[in-house]
């Protein structure tokens, strides 16, 4: 009997193997990174600027900013959207979080939305690729 139960096992572990793809990016692969625009490029100190994110997560996760982390910058929110699902399909559901948002530095000014990412009661952190904003001067040399 013990022969006949490894003769089993030996099939099914060779048929597992068998069903799995070759190719290791075909079994899973990364989900797309998180696009994020401004609008206006260009700003004054404390001007209002529309922000979005585009973010496709796996069933079962939400997202939503978080302000104030290191991703941030010199840039401040001043109002939030509630996220919304946009669609949703086997590869998981696509996102869209808005806010207004408004630099406080000059120069050319990089930050990276970071965003939470909650699952059930795990919350994940997820910076998406920076974006720039030219902020320019008030007054005149």
């Amino acid at each position: 009997m013990n022969r006949r139960m490894l003769a089993v096992a030996a099939l099914v572990a060779l048929a597992v193997i068998a069903a799995a793809p070759a190719d290791p990016a075909a079994r899973a692969q990364p989900a797309p990174a998180p696009e994020v625009t401004v609008q206006p490029a260009s700003a004054r100190i404390g001007d209002h600027l529309r922000l979005a994110v585009r973010v496709v997560l796996p069933p079962g996760q939400q997202p939503e900013f978080a302000p104030g982390t290191a991703g941030w910058g010199a840039v401040e929110l001043v109002r939030l959207e509630p996220p919304r699902q946009l669609r949703t399909t086997s590869a998981g559901t696509e996102w869209l979080l808005e806010a207004v948002v408004a630099p406080f530095a000059l120069g050319d000014l990089a930050f990276s939305p970071t965003l939470a990412v909650t699952t059930g009661a795990e919350v994940a952190t997820l910076e998406p690729p920076p974006v720039t904003i030219a902020v320019l001067p008030t007054l005149l040399p």
